[in-house]
């Protein structure tokens, strides 16, 4: 909000601000598409058991590295 200076009005602002904001996310590091879906890193977790029973976690990382998703949007554009 600090972009816009609080004003909710200015839609073009809103969505621009929005779409260049810079944070840090749960997601880890991202930026939207131009159909404002995140650009982003997916994962794989799975969890198995050992020899002896107990939960064992693992991670695949970087299954799909800065994956853009390529569909067109289908709703109706914010500004």
């Amino acid at each position: 909000m600090k972009s816009t200076k609080g004003n909710y009005a200015d839609k073009a602002a809103l969505n621009k601000a929005i779409a260049d904001a810079q944070f840090k996310s749960v997601r880890g590091q991202f930026r939207f598409g131009k159909n404002n879906y995140p650009v982003q890193n997916y994962h794989i977790f799975q969890v198995t058991k050992t020899a002896k029973g107990a939960d064992y976690k693992t991670v695949s990382e970087g299954v799909l590295k800065a994956h853009v998703d390529d569909l067109p949007p289908l709703a109706v554009p914010l500004n």
